[in-house]
This record gives C-alpha cells, sequence and structure tokens, in this order.
C-alpha cells in the first residue's frame, strides 16, 4: 500500500517521496456491496532526482500556498490540503496503518482513539 502510493508519486508527480503521514481517510458506499477507500497521504521529497512524468501532468513545480491559490486546478484538493496543512492541520502517524489483528504501538493509541471518532462519524449516517 505505501510502495504502491511512493510508486505513484514517481510515475505521475516525477519525484521521489518519502511519506511522513496520513491527513485523511476516506470511504465511500458506491453500491450496497462495494466500497471505495482512499487514503491521504503527506509527502515530502526524499531527493532531487526527477523522472519523467504522466501524460497527465501539464506542469510539476513546488509552490507556495499563496502561488497554489492562483492557480487553475484539476481538482481543489490540492488547495484544500495545503491550506489544511498550513493552518497545522493534523498529521497522523504511518503507524496507524497496520496489518489487522496486531496490537498499536504506545505512541499512536490517542491518534486510534481520535481517528476512531472521526470514522464512527463518517459511518454513523450509513446505519440510521
Amino acid at each position: 500500500w505505501i510502495t504502491q502510493s511512493t510508486g505513484s508519486a514517481v510515475r505521475t508527480g516525477g519525484i521521489n517521496v518519502n511519506l511522513k503521514g496520513i491527513l485523511r481517510l476516506e470511504h465511500t458506499l458506491v453500491a450496497n456491496d462495494q466500497a471505495r477507500f482512499r487514503t491521504i497521504f503527506y509527502a515530502q521529497p526524499a531527493d532531487t532526482t526527477e523522472y519523467p512524468v504522466s501524460e497527465v501532468v501539464v506542469k510539476k513545480k513546488w509552490m507556495k500556498l499563496s502561488e497554489i491559490k492562483m492557480c487553475t486546478l484539476r481538482k481543489p484538493e490540492p488547495l484544500q490540503f495545503a491550506e489544511y496543512i498550513s493552518q497545522d492541520g493534523q498529521i497522523y502517524p504511518l503507524s496507524i496503518l497496520a496489518v489487522e489483528g496486531t496490537p498499536p504501538p504506545q505512541q499512536c493509541r490517542m491518534h486510534m482513539i481520535d481517528l476512531a471518532g472521526a470514522m464512527l462519524r463518517l459511518f454513523t449516517p450509513l446505519y440510521r
């Protein structure tokens, strides 16, 4: 999962990254027996090596928040998450992702409680 995410950054953005945390987990029920689950990672460049980019990339460039606000984006998410991070939004540790059945590390138990509360609020409308 993590390997796929870093590989995606190289393929689409042409940059090698180190995942540093999780910004958000998204769950969408798309049919009675199907769901979409997406993880939004927080990452930083691993090095200055540049790789060829995907054909969907028009331009790649490190930008300040003020520069992002002036761009026309395909989706609003880059700006939304840049604003969230600039306002000291919560970045959850990667250690909350684990193989099913393994105990959580001590330092992430409080984060898991916060995340469990967020997931409960997310799923409650599905069961009413």
